[in-house]
C-alpha cells in the first residue's frame, strides 16, 4: 500500500509554527517548493529527509504522521501471521522454525486489537 501521510497533517503542523514552505525548502536546501506543497497535500509520498525534518522541527513523533498506514499495517499482519505460522507448521521441520514461529505468535499477541503494541 502507499505511504502518504495523514491527510494535511504535515501542513497543520508547519501552519501551528507560522512558517512557510520556502523555510521548509530552506531547511531541506533545495529549491523545489511545489514538490514540497505536494507532500502536504498527499499527493505524493514524502521523502525520508522531509519526513526527518518535520520530525527533528516539531519535536513530532513519526510515526504520528503515518497512523492510517500502521493501522492498515496491523491489519494485514493480523491475517498473514497466521497463515504463516500454519506454512511453517505443516513444513518439515527446519533451522530455527520454532524460534520464528515464537517470534511470530509473540508479534501477533501484541498486535491483537485492545493491544496496539503498548
Amino acid at each position: 500500500f502507499a505511504m502518504l501521510v495523514d491527510h494535511n497533517h504535515l501542513r497543520s503542523h508547519r501552519k501551528k509554527s507560522e512558517l512557510f514552505l520556502s523555510d521548509i525548502a530552506f531547511l531541506l536546501d533545495t529549491s523545489d517548493i511545489s514538490i514540497l506543497s505536494r507532500y502536504e497535500k498527499n499527493l505524493r509520498g514524502p521523502s525520508l529527509p522531509f519526513l526527518l525534518l518535520y520530525h527533528v522541527l516539531f519535536d513530532t513523533p513519526i510515526e504520528e504522521f503515518f497512523s492510517r498506514q500502521k493501522d492498515m499495517m496491523r491489519e494485514l499482519l493480523a491475517k498473514r501471521i497466521p497463515v504463516l505460522v500454519d506454512n511453517l507448521r505443516s513444513s518439515p521441520p527446519g533451522e530455527q522454525t520454532a524460534e520464528r514461529i515464537a517470534f511470530l505468535e509473540s508479534v501477533e499477541k501484541r498486535i491483537s486489537p485492545g493491544d496496539h503494541g503498548r
